[in-house]
């Protein structure tokens, strides 16, 4: 018959469950509790965890025997029936617990049952109940990431500080709660303990020694009442742990002098020959346990290479599509920097390209920054992420939060299907959203289902707002082409670039000379150039083009999705109109077109974009069509007087506007962009 790793592992639970439910202090039973509200949002073996912590309190009271004994016993069971009850109808009603939300349930129907039960409403009998109340949301804080390493963790899985806080603290709680075989010989739960400290500080260093030996020292004291054992024992797993490099024989030879001191200063308070015994008794067994289930480790090792591999990629793939963009750009602009004043031209030369080498430096600094801010520090969720996904038949092996620069988060697992049926890579993302308080969409490169076999997936913070967007163009009237082109894409940083480029004069010429500024706006933006730096880099490219008599003019509104702001630059272009419930606003800049000189600096003005509010760009053609001493507060005011929120009908009364303004003659080549920010359901 072969036996299932997992059916094995749930076994292992049940049985550690049992032993930490006996456990108690001072006749009321905290852990049993904390354990029941952890397994309420679990689907896997929760009736027989549920049977083994009822298992636990059984056992926890009969050696008593006694009418409290008994009282005790169903005071608990009808605890634990009411959080299921409570917790079943909840859910029916499509309302969803978290972790947290289940403690306070169990806590709230604790010191209900405690306080109604007891049918006594003295001040003493409500204290007792509130205060096992608060002892039921401490024990889940405590247990929560220790148990999912329990559930779910892989052998020799290295843990985080927490994890391995709550984790050392489920071990000994559970050899806490062994039963003692022969206690006037040896003591076997002091012996387990002592050994568990004396693995820990040796495999994990002197800062996981002393949370062992302080875990182990509240331990005993909560049954010798001796607070005294606290410090000792986290002062013995320090210094264990200090010497571990030394090798296993050093290691235990520094435990057990340590502990020897301990007795011979101290040994009224501290230490007889009883509690010597399995103290000298876990050194024994410490030196038989093999050297490779003992293997030197430190905190954080998973997590910090899933973070790395995530950077390195994202710094791959950046350096990929930078190099590609450069070489299709040189190919592109191959053999133009020839200036026609040779005099002038070596020296201007000099300076482009000082200029360019400066824009690559500039982006080379951003991405190092980049790099180097992804933070390391472990987020408070992953565990609970990690828990609730397994909960929902989602194995996740490896995970981290990572917070990017721009200040949005990534959640990178490593992770495989559970169940026989698929699970959607949008019901994780609804997991992961409901958990960090914000929507949160699977990467694009993600399929629609979380595969059955351990697979790398990215989850981005979504954007939290939305845009329409609207054109409306008409080329020169006697002309096949538009010398306007335009733009309008979604950047990796969760902006939305809306460009307009009119190049000097109409027809194909001016065709050639607006699309090479796109391309190239579209190619640098894409790789993580910002605004103004593309706009200069492009400057430099082509200001010394072949023919000095080409330029193009670059309007640039750039909003940014995640804060509802917008930035608009120019360089040459003509104004721009932004639409909201105060009116409407023009925005100009005078500046010059790219490609005339090497240092022109574009100008930029940024602004708040509430719901509701409507950008609007326009070219030059808008405006010479419309003969009057001020075309442009006669648009500005056209548009006031349009009700219209729909983007696209704008951009189409805009254009009908400088079209009838002539009759249908267009003096120029025309182009309306319209854009509308609202927030994202």
């Amino acid at each position: 018959m072969r036996i299932n790793k997992s059916d094995l592992r749930m076994a292992g639970i049940c049985i550690l469950y049992i032993f930490m439910c006996r456990t108690t202090f001072f006749g009321i039973n905290p852990i049993a509790l904390a354990l029941v509200a952890t397994t309420l949002t679990e689907r896997n073996g929760r009736k027989a965890v549920t049977l083994s912590i009822c298992a636990g309190i059984i056992f926890a009271n009969i050696p008593v025997l006694s009418i409290d004994a008994l009282s005790n016993i169903i005071k608990y069971m009808l605890i634990i029936l009411c959080a299921f009850f409570v917790h079943g109808l909840a859910y029916r009603k499509k309302i969803f617990f978290t972790l947290r939300g289940n403690s306070i349930l169990c806590a709230v129907i604790t010191v209900v049952v405690v306080i109604f039960g007891a049918g006594a409403f003295d001040i003493s009998n409500i204290i007792i109940a509130l205060s096992e109340g608060v002892l039921v949301i401490v024990g889940v804080v405590l247990f929560e990431k220790g148990l999912y390493v329990i559930r779910y963790g892989k052998n020799l899985q290295p843990l985080g500080n927490e994890q391995f806080i709550s984790f050392i603290a489920i071990i000994f709680l559970a050899i806490n709660g062994l039963y003692e075989p022969v206690p006037d010989v040896i003591s076997v739960r002091m012996g387990l303990m002592f050994l568990v400290m004396l693995c820990v500080a040796y495999v994990y260093g002197p800062l996981a020694g002393g949370v062992s030996g302080a875990v182990a020292g509240v331990c005993v004291s909560i049954s010798s009442g001796n607070a005294s054992v606290i410090g000792m024992y986290c002062i013995i797993g320090i210094i264990t742990g200090i010497v571990r490099d030394a090798g296993k024989w050093i290691s235990m030879i520094f435990y057990i002098l340590s502990g020897i001191s301990f007795a011979l200063i101290y040994p009224d308070e501290l230490w007889n020959i009883q509690e010597m015994k399995p103290f000298i008794s876990a050194a024994a067994a410490f030196i038989f346990i093999p050297g490779s289930l003992l293997v030197l480790n430190d905190y954080e090792t998973e997590r910090t290479a899933m973070i790395r591999t995530d950077t390195e990629n994202t710094v791959s793939m950046r350096i990929l599509e930078f190099a590609r963009a450069l070489n299709k750009i040189g190919e592109s602009m191959s053999g133009q920097f020839v200036h026609k004043n040779r005099n002038v031209g070596a020296e201007l030369n000099r300076d482009l390209l000082a200029n360019q080498m400066k824009e690559l430096a500039g982006l080379l600094t951003e991405l190092e920054k980049e790099v180097s801010e992804t933070g390391s520090k472990r987020s408070p969720y992953e565990d609970e992420i990690a828990a609730v996904l397994e909960a929902n038949g989602i194995i996740v092996k490896k995970i981290a939060v990572i917070e990017k620069r721009d200040g949005r988060k990534r959640v990178c697992m490593r992770v495989k299907a559970a169940g026989k049926f698929g699970i959607t890579t949008k019901e994780a993302a609804e997991i992961i959203s409901r958990i960090l308080k914000d929507k949160y969409v699977a990467d694009d490169s993600c399929g629609y289902f979380i595969p059955k076999e351990y697979s790398d997936m990215t989850f981005v913070q979504d954007v939290k707002y939305r845009v329409l967007t609207g054109v409306s163009r008409m080329c020169r009237s006697g002309e096949v082409v538009s010398g306007d082109n335009y733009s309008i894409i979604e950047l990796p940083t969760g902006k939305v670039m809306m460009t307009i480029a009119d190049g000097m004069g109409s027809g194909d010429l001016a065709y050639e000379e607006s699309e090479t500024v796109i391309e190239m706006i579209e190619e640098l933006a894409g790789i993580g150039f910002s605004e103004g730096m593309t706009l200069r880099y492009i400057n430099s490219t082509l200001v010394f083009s072949k023919d000095d008599d080409k330029f193009s003019t670059a309007d640039m509104s750039v909003v940014n999705l995640n804060n509802g702001y917008c930035e608009c630059i120019k360089c040459g272009g003509a104004v721009t109109f932004v639409k909201n419930r105060h009116g409407v606003k023009i925005i100009n800049m005078e500046t010059m077109p790219i490609g005339i000189l090497p240092d022109a600096e574009p100008k930029s003005n940024t602004f708040r974009l509430y719901e509701g509010d409507m950008v609007i760009m326009i070219s030059d053609g808008i405006l010479d069509s419309i003969d009057v001493n001020e075309p442009e507060q006669c648009i500005r005011v056209l548009i006031e007087e349009n009700a219209t929120n729909n983007p696209q009908e704008m951009s189409d009364y805009i254009l009908d506007i400088a079209k009838n303004a002539n009759n249908g003659y267009a003096r120029d080549d025309m182009t309306v962009l319209s854009l509308g920010l609202w927030h994202k359901i």
